[in-house]
């Protein structure tokens, strides 16, 4: 008597499901990043990218559960959606990683009392309800910067850390003179091609300077996963590191004692 061994309808829609949902998660990518598509349809279509990726994974485990009480075949194909539905939705499981341990805010600035003036305007900005100590203690390094660099140099220094990392900068106005303030805003892509500003303001004289940061979505998230905050403390880290380097370079007669800048103005 032969017996017919069936292949799992369950594990061939899971694999069909995953197949199509992560060409439909990855390219659109590239293009929002180009500017191809816009963020509406970007959005709309990781969102049926996301609900194909839940099928996948969903019946992928509900066909490794049949095969496993029928013996039936479609292992390969069950397996092969779970695993492309994980991949897609990962993204995801990372965000709600990242909300969990980040304040909900879109903006963060060293100046909360008067904060650098962007150049673009938000899409309906979320509104700060989070207080300057909880935003503080999550990133402690978010503090504006005081140097024993005269704010010509220190300008300058913070224009090159603005072009190393590749930030499309939109105004572009250095001191002119040795007491004159100085700005730079710029725009950064993430990954997935939202766009956010960084405007960094230097005031002071000949003999030290004052930094000042801001880093905002343009696009509204309802939260940055900490991404703005995180932007700031790095550049901020980049540019002591910077400065330490420029003192170190002068003559040690003229040079100034190099402070701790971590220990910096608010």
């Amino acid at each position: 008597m032969r017996i017919l061994i069936r292949t799992s309808r369950l594990a061939t829609w899971a694999r069909r499901f995953g197949s199509f949902a992560l060409p439909l998660a990855v390219i659109p990518v590239p293009l929002h990043r180009a500017a191809i598509i816009n963020s509406d349809t970007f959005v709309l279509i990781e969102t049926l990218a996301m609900g194909l990726a839940g099928l996948a994974l969903l019946v992928g485990l509900a066909g490794l559960v049949r095969l496993w009480a029928t013996g039936d075949r479609g292992w390969n194909r069950a397996i092969a959606g779970v695993i492309l539905g994980g991949i897609c939705l990962s993204p995801i499981a990372y965000g709600s990683y990242m909300a969990t341990r980040y304040p909900l805010i879109d903006d963060v600035t060293t100046s909360p009392v008067t904060p650098i003036e962007l150049q673009r305007v938000a899409d309906e900005p979320l509104e700060n309800t989070v207080s300057p100590t909880d935003i503080l203690a999550a990133f402690p390094d978010i503090t504006a910067r005081q140097y024993p660099v005269g704010v010509n140099e220190t300008y300058r220094l913070i224009h090159d850390l603005v072009r190393q990392r590749g930030w499309e900068i939109i105004r572009n106005d250095p001191p002119d003179l040795e007491m004159a303030d100085g700005q730079i805003n710029a725009l950064a892509m993430t990954l997935l091609g939202w766009r956010d500003e960084i405007a960094i303001q230097v005031t002071g004289g000949q003999a030290s300077a004052r930094v000042d940061m801001r880093s905002a979505s343009l696009a509204a998230h309802g939260t940055d996963l900490g991404r703005n905050g995180t932007r700031i403390e790095v550049f901020l880290r980049d540019l002591d590191a910077a400065v330490a380097d420029d003192i170190s370079n002068i003559p040690a007669a003229d040079a100034p004692p190099v402070p701790a800048f971590s220990e910096s103005v608010r």
